[in-house]
């Protein structure tokens, strides 16, 4: 059963990808992209550009600062690189000896783990990511003097990307100190950008407070379905109390929550009236009650076209574009090849190896770090995939 559900969902997902990539070969045709900077290849599209003034206008605005900034790049991109390594390895060690413990990897496929419900905030994330990374790559380029050729986007299979090219001549004629931060400034870029986004989720009801009142409620967002709300209370219902006790956020939702029992009857205050409802039994504690309702704050709307859905959306897209701006920036510090990791690291090896005449013990020993992160990996998502299943988000 489990093999066929995957399946099914395999073949719905290539099907959808399929018909993508036709409507891509058509407008292709259709519009004569060929002649616009597009170039086509069996299931990769290539956008290049020659424009580059944003790259060249940042880079000139106060450049002793963006180099203070990529330096300190190196820095964090090496401790980065180790702890996303550990984090990786101690995730797989849990998969053996405590499976509960252990996190789910996997590559981000639309239709397969990626839920149709996530896929606009995860688009908007990966555009963040994408433009703050290349970006920063650029920038960090023009500053150790290094042209650029261009810049665009790709699109592979399902895998969006973006780049930056510079002249690889040039590249060569700076110091290793330079080459590090130009390989360094897109993840660092990626952190310090989820970094800002983890402060606005933080101050949430502060971003909102000029379009949004204070929290008054609790919203629910979704029903469980056969939850003991399921039928009775709906996706869009605000909880006001419970037994006469205000809940004007989750928070004290989940603590009144915490004081009633299984399957008690309590009475719920909502903006449809008054409800007498039967508590069914929480799953990580049978003894305690449980609506089996997904909730967020209701924040009263001072606009009238701002919907109550809205808070918890913009919430979303924070939440969404924190996750994948620290994590791909982390996971780009791998040293796996293509990767900036994988450049940094060569960069080190190689000047090390070189001052010591030690060039072939260093191809080794970066090949031998090289092959066994690789491992840790894939060893992740093979066993997600073993003990999980196709996780959506």
């Amino acid at each position: 059963m489990f093999l066929q559900t995957v399946s099914e969902r395999l073949i719905e997902a290539a099907i959808y990808i399929l018909i993508v990539w036709i409507f891509i070969y058509l407008a292709y045709k259709v519009f004569d992209l060929k002649n616009k900077g597009v170039e086509l290849g069996p299931f990769i599209v290539i956008y290049k550009t020659k424009r580059l003034s944003i790259i060249e206008k940042l880079s000139k605005k106060y450049p002793w600062a963006w180099k203070i900034a990529f330096s300190a790049g190196i820095v964090i991109g090496f401790i980065g690189m180790s702890q996303i390594f550990i984090m990786l390895l101690q995730n797989l060690i849990n998969f053996f000896v405590a499976p509960l413990q252990a996190s789910p990897v996997l590559p981000l496929l639309p239709g397969i783990t990626i839920s149709s419900e996530s896929l606009p905030y995860i688009i908007f994330g990966l555009a963040v990511v994408l433009l703050t990374h290349e970006i920063s790559h650029g920038i960090a380029a023009r500053i150790e003097g290094v042209k650029l050729k261009s810049a665009g986007l790709l699109l592979l299979a399902i895998l969006p990307g973006a780049f930056v090219e510079p002249e690889e001549e040039d590249i060569k004629k700076v110091s290793p100190v330079a080459r590090l931060r130009i390989f360094g400034a897109g993840s660092f870029s990626n952190i310090v950008t989820s970094l800002l986004i983890l402060l606005l989720l933080t101050n949430f009801a502060l971003v909102i407070a000029p379009f949004f009142g204070a929290s008054n409620g609790v919203l629910i967002t979704d029903v469980a379905t056969g939850g003991p709300s399921d039928g009775i209370l709906e996706r869009g219902d605000i909880i006001y109390s419970i037994n006469g006790m205000p809940t004007q956020n989750v928070q004290e939702l989940s603590e009144i929550l915490s004081t009633v029992q299984a399957f008690e009857t309590i009475e719920l205050e909502t903006d449809e009236g008054i409800i007498q409802f039967k508590t069914g039994a929480r799953p990580d504690d049978p003894t305690k009650g449980y609506l089996g309702v997904f909730t967020f704050n209701h924040y009263q709307s001072r606009i009238a076209f701002l919907g109550k859905f809205f808070p918890v959306q913009l919430f979303t897209l924070l939440q969404w574009t924190f996750l994948l701006t620290l994590n791909i920036g982390l996971l780009n510090l791998l040293p796996i090849l293509f990767l900036d990791g994988d450049r940094m690291l060569t960069e080190v090896v190689n000047y090390v190896s070189q001052k010591y005449n030690l060039e072939i013990v260093g191809k080794v020993v970066l090949n031998g770090i090289r092959a066994f992160t690789l491992m840790v990996l894939l060893l992740n998502i093979i066993m997600t995939f073993l003990n999980m299943g196709l996780v959506a988000i």
